[in-house]
């Protein structure tokens, strides 16, 4: 989450620059060399870089995605436009750990071989989907360099006052919570207490 933090904005900046498929590509190819670096790797530090790199293409991912649907959308159908989005997420989110269980269950010998056979065997189809992107075509319209600096400046001006609104603070607030409240539970309170109150191994 801190690299998807850090990176949003910069990315947002390069697909208004250079497109939304050089922006989708990366996050393929980040994301699925970092599980193959991450099947193979013995260190905490090689593990954190991992991990940061990580959410710089999943960062870049969701940039990507969402830009690309803003542009292929009008107000009229921009929420219908976006389910679909979610449900192929959500999708992707309830089949992923199944897959995950399938691959590892391949593989008899030692537990550690088990977990990395999942990042080999989740790698390849990342970087197919870097080769997929080829098929889409780019949502940007051409525009020259000075336009994009003029029209950044107005983007954010634009979004400082989106910011500073009162209803846009309120929906950020409810967001962050959520997203807060959420991510305690899956990443501390869930596994603690799997471990100590139904005594679970992880």
């Amino acid at each position: 989450p801190l690299a998807g933090l850090a990176g949003n904005m910069p990315f947002t900046i390069l697909s208004e620059q250079y497109g939304r498929i050089p922006i989708l590509q990366a996050s393929s190819i980040i994301t699925g060399t970092c599980l193959l670096l991450c099947g193979s790797i013995k260190g905490r530090g090689g593990l954190a870089a991992c991990w940061m790199l990580l959410g710089l293409g999943q960062a870049a991912h969701m940039v990507g995605t969402n830009n690309m649907l803003a542009d292929i959308s009008v107000p009229a159908n921009r929420a219908r436009t976006f389910t679909f989005n979610r449900v192929a997420m959500f999708a992707g989110q309830c089949l992923g750990p199944l897959y995950a269980g399938a691959a590892s269950t391949m593989i008899t010998t030692t537990q550690c071989e088990k977990v990395s056979v999942v990042f080999y065997a989740s790698a390849p189809l990342l970087l197919l989907a870097a080769l997929c992107t080829v098929l889409i075509p780019e949502s940007l319209p051409q525009r020259s360099q000075q336009a994009f600096c003029a029209g950044l400046a107005d983007s954010t001006k634009e979004m400082r006052e989106l910011v500073c609104h009162t209803d846009m603070a309120c929906a950020l607030g409810v967001q962050f919570v959520h997203a807060f409240s959420n991510m305690a539970m899956i990443a501390n309170i869930i596994p603690a207490l799997a471990v100590d109150k139904f005594h679970m191994g992880l």
